[in-house]
């Protein structure tokens, strides 16, 4: 009888287990299935490496909600995550979604923001229906800084360096071909004998008789133009001095722009040097530090429970 009843009391206990086991399975998942919240999907054209379900969903810093799937859409191009926004929060339209990268473990969650108006955001153009609504997507800051080195390289490629630095050599073989064979002081010497001859002219020059010759010559000269032909005259050659400004100005244009581009890229390289400097640097502190965790853990694996290790047992002295 003791024998039937401990049977009855054991099979009752494991009756009652299974079913409070299968009643807490199903409430867990009721209650996951019965949750508040609206679902918006994203489409990313880069990699989501270290993006999980379950990732966390922040606008500005706050949670708001959580990573409920992540696939490849069905163009096989782009990468759909689905999140479920849980808060009362209600995305808009000048809203879009980037991913962020916590710490040096690599994982990633979802940043909702606002655009500003000076902001492109790039979204990847969609060839297929949804079956949620769609937030508009950003590229992450590592794609940001990549794009950036590849216009920085293409803008270096396009310069044709070697091109530019052949006519500069060119221009200044010229210039001092021509240095030399202009033999400076011969023209010098000519220059001042030159002068000499000038002032010895201007000393035997009769002022009477060159005022009246110059007041025949201006009379003749006064005859021979009337005023109509010296004002076309006058147009002309102030027509030719406004093209010849032109063709200064944009040639003095195309100096500064080519001046620019070059100072820019020289700019660009040197900042993006340094940046990488940076991240290099805090890269190799954080491996080191996780270096020495490492060892420490094998040495004293205690140390994860206790805040130092335990002493050694010493035995019990005989009596």
């Amino acid at each position: 009888m003791v024998r039937r009843r401990t049977k009855f009391l054991v099979g009752l206990f494991m009756a009652v287990g299974i079913t409070i086991a299968l009643v807490a399975v199903i409430w867990l998942g009721m209650s996951r299935f019965f949750e508040k919240g609206r679902y918006y999907a994203v489409y990313f054209d880069e990699t989501v490496q270290g993006l999980n379900v379950d990732s966390p969903v922040k606008y500005r810093g706050v949670a708001i909600g959580r990573v409920v799937r992540i696939g490849v859409a069905p163009d096989s191009r782009l990468i759909e995550v689905v999140m479920k926004i849980e808060s009362e929060l209600k995305p808009e339209d000048d809203m879009f979604a980037q991913l962020k990268v916590v710490g040096i473990t690599g994982s990633m969650f979802i940043e909702l923001d606002r655009r500003k108006p000076d902001m492109e955001i790039r979204t990847p153009e969609l060839t297929f229906p949804t079956e949620y609504p769609v937030l508009a997507s950003r590229p992450s800051d590592i794609s940001e800084l990549f794009r950036g080195i590849d216009e920085i390289m293409q803008k270096v490629n396009a310069l044709d360096m070697a091109g530019i630095s052949e006519r500069l050599k060119s221009t200044l073989d010229h210039i001092d071909q021509a240095v030399v064979q202009a033999d400076m002081p011969a023209v010098s010497g000519r220059l001042r004998q030159s002068l000499d001859s000038v002032d010895r002219a201007i000393q035997e020059i009769d002022p009477a008789g060159i005022s009246a010759e110059a007041k025949g010559a201006l009379s003749g000269l006064k005859q021979d133009l009337d005023p109509q032909r010296w004002q076309a005259i006058l147009a002309g050659v102030e027509e030719t001095l406004r093209h010849l400004q032109e063709v200064a100005d944009g040639a003095n244009t195309l100096l500064g722009k080519t001046s620019g581009v070059v100072d820019q890229t020289g700019t660009g390289l040197v900042e993006l040097n340094r940046h990488l400097q940076v991240i290099g640097q805090d890269v190799e502190r954080a491996s080191t530090n996780l270096n020495r965790l490492l060892e420490r853990v094998a040495d004293r694996p205690s140390d994860i429970i206790f805040a130092a290790p335990p002493g050694e047992r010493r035995p019990a002295k005989e009596q």
